[in-house]
């Protein structure tokens, strides 16, 4: 047997008398009152201390256990036996061996009150009656330090250059100039914005040249991202949207980008510039008067040896080349090849009799822009000096010259053709000299000067008239500005560039002289007589003015010997058969934006209402008169440097400087 600790020999044993074990583990020398006590200690203990929850245990009735009571005779025969026992005990403790009495270090812990079986509380109830009401006064009074987001750093300026991807999904070169168009289309759309009749307030105001940019890439970087695979064509098709995007869409997309765009308070809104080039129309200025400029418009007056290499027609075909031309035509039979997609087609003067078709072949796929080379990369670099390849695009799409991928971005209802052949254009209706005008006296130098525009749709018999402008210079008044309906059946208006049409010749008035200038244009009923109202205005010494003219005068047939075109005056670089466009003179040398497709309204493409409005032939004839008196300012800077000078204000006296000739 083992010895005992006596881990229990200051607990009562809980049979008392009736234990009849020789060595017990538990005590039997504890009194009555000791029992109490402890039982009273016990009880005490366990109860809990905590008003609330003890009244909610006596609520409940489910408190701790209770210790069974002894009665009194129990109490003293309980004493007695415990007297006995003890003397026993005593003479036994004297034949043992002395041994030190340990308590043992659980004996003297305090004892752990049960747990208590109550209904669950929310955890925020107990949480809250956990508080005191001094914690939560000042809980409720302390000041958390405040971490206020320090304020970003501006972004630094990008530059409109395609952001790197690790997978572009096109080439450079590609990403690069549709990314400059669109942000070309957001800077005009941006500037009519600012210059719309609607004051740009508020949410309305015009945005920064850096959030063009931005908006620019990002548009570019989230298509190349989200559709690679058809990257091409959804970039185009956006690039189309926005030429065709009106300005309350315009506002509202930004709108949507930009939702708090109103300027800080004491702080102007950067307006951008009218053009959407950037620049600034300049100021035109001669240094001479118009009666000054008139006597010089003779020195800038064309060769006929210029005209012909220009193409232009001189002299009017005889009848046997006339002849000839005609019956070429009836032995073609109608086939012509198309001037769009150089496809064959037939075409069927008043109608195929079968179906009442006016031209064979379908619908006609082509590009409407021009191919072009980037003459200098992203960075500015000239591709000669990079070592690059140019690769040449079409000016509508930005479409690879030659790409299998795309046969065209416009689709025709018909193919349509051209000639330039002047006995062909003679069969049709004869040229004519402009004749002598009674009506205007003969002058010398001139005391007038016109410019003319005219703009052409394809028909049946090639390229016709359909729209006549002319202008006096160099004040620019309107002389004749009126539509002409053409000999044969309409193919195509060419609207996006000539600006006419089909509701503009199904509703304009007949032409008459009585009609105010404030009318919608009127309708001539053929060329002839669009011929004869431009003769009014001239005499064969009458300066007549324009770009590119040999088109204009063969369309009208008419030989007219004075003739200054400004292709002449701003020739190409690279010589013929290159020509500058009247565009691109205008952009440079008066520094403002002419030809524009698009105008502020909504509505399709092919409707006058729409985004693409075409060209203005005044607009045009304007511009042409204009670029005129560049040219004779930089005239009259050569002459002075030679000596010239003024004797009264038509009349030039030349003066040969010393030792020089004039």
């Amino acid at each position: 047997m083992f010895s005992s600790l006596h881990l229990f020999s200051q607990i009562a044993c809980p049979k008392a008398e009736s234990c009849t074990l020789p060595n017990c583990l538990f005590s039997h020398n504890v009194s009555v009152q000791d029992v109490q006590s402890k039982s009273s200690t016990v009880s005490s203990d366990t109860a809990p201390r905590h008003p609330a929850l003890r009244d909610q245990l006596e609520a409940d009735g489910d408190g701790p256990r209770k210790r069974r009571r002894l009665s009194t005779q129990e109490d003293e025969s309980t004493a007695t036996r415990s007297a006995a026992e003890g003397e026993r005990a005593a003479k036994h403790e004297v034949d043992r061996p002395t041994r030190r009495e340990t308590t043992p270090a659980t004996a003297k812990r305090p004892i752990s009150p049960p747990p208590l079986r109550t209904r669950p509380v929310p955890a925020s109830t107990t949480k809250e009656a956990s508080r005191t009401p001094a914690k939560a006064a000042l809980r409720a009074t302390e000041t958390k330090p405040s971490h206020a987001p320090a304020p970003k750093a501006a972004l630094p300026a990008e530059s409109l250059n395609p952001r790197l991807l690790s997978k572009p999904p096109a080439s450079h070169a590609f990403r690069t100039t549709v990314l400059s168009k669109i942000h070309d289309e957001f800077v005009r759309l941006n500037a009519e914005n600012a210059t719309s009749s609607d004051p740009p307030s508020g949410t309305h105001r015009p945005l920064s040249e850096q959030d063009l940019v931005k908006m620019a890439l990002d548009e570019e970087e989230r298509i190349a991202l989200d559709q690679p695979v058809v990257y091409s064509n959804v970039i185009k098709q956006r690039l189309m949207r926005y030429k065709k995007m009106a300005l309350p869409a315009w506002r509202e997309h930004v709108l949507t980008l930009f939702p708090n765009t109103e300027p800080p308070k004491n702080e102007e809104a950067a307006v951008p510039a009218i053009q959407s080039n950037g620049t600034t129309p300049k100021e035109l200025t001669t240094g001479l008067t118009t009666p000054e400029e008139l006597s010089l418009l003779p020195r800038l007056l064309a060769p006929a040896t210029e005209l012909q290499k220009h193409g232009y027609t001189t002299t009017a075909p005889t009848e046997a080349e006339i002849g000839a031309a005609r019956a070429g035509v009836e032995a073609s039979q109608g086939w012509e090849v198309c001037d769009r997609c150089s496809t064959r087609f037939q075409v069927f003067p008043g109608r195929r009799e079968e179906d009442g078709a006016l031209a064979s072949g379908g619908r006609c796929t082509y590009h409407w822009g021009k191919p072009y080379s980037a003459s200098r990369d992203s960075g500015g670099k000239s591709s000669k000096a990079t070592g690059g390849n140019k690769e040449k695009m079409y000016s509508c799409c930005s479409e690879p010259l030659g790409s299998s991928s795309s046969l065209g971005c416009v689709t025709a209802t018909h193919h349509v053709y051209r000639f330039s052949s002047a006995p062909r254009l003679a069969s049709l209706l004869p040229f004519i000299a402009t004749p002598p005008n009674p009506e205007i006296p003969p002058a010398d130098p001139p005391d007038h000067a016109v410019s003319l525009d005219c703009e052409m749709c394809y028909t049946v018999h090639g390229l016709e008239v359909v729209r006549v402008s002319a202008t006096s210079w160099p004040d620019g008044a309107v002389l004749l500005d009126a539509l002409v309906r053409p000999q044969g059946e309409i193919l195509d208006l060419n609207s996006r560039f000539s600006g006419v049409w089909p509701e503009d010749l199904t509703t304009a008035p007949a032409y008459t002289s009585s009609l105010p200038s404030s009318s919608p244009l009127a309708l001539l009923p053929n060329p002839s007589t669009a011929r004869i109202l431009l003769f009014t205005h001239l005499t064969p010494t009458t300066p007549l003015l324009g770009h590119g003219l040999e088109n204009d005068l063969a369309c009208l047939r008419i030989l007219h010997p004075s003739v200054i075109d400004t292709a002449f005056l701003f020739p190409h670089p690279r010589g013929l058969p290159f020509r500058n466009g009247l565009k691109f003179l205008v952009r440079r040398f008066l520094g403002r934006e002419i030809q524009g497709e698009h105008v502020t309204g909504g509505g399709e493409e092919g409707k006058k209402g729409g985004a693409v409005r075409g060209h203005d032939s005044v607009e045009d004839a304007r511009a042409a008169g204009e670029l005129v008196r560049v040219a004779v300012g930089r005239e009259w800077k050569v002459l002075k440097r030679k000596g010239w000078t003024r004797v009264d204000e038509i009349e030039w006296v030349g003066v040969r400087p010393p030792g020089g000739a004039v």
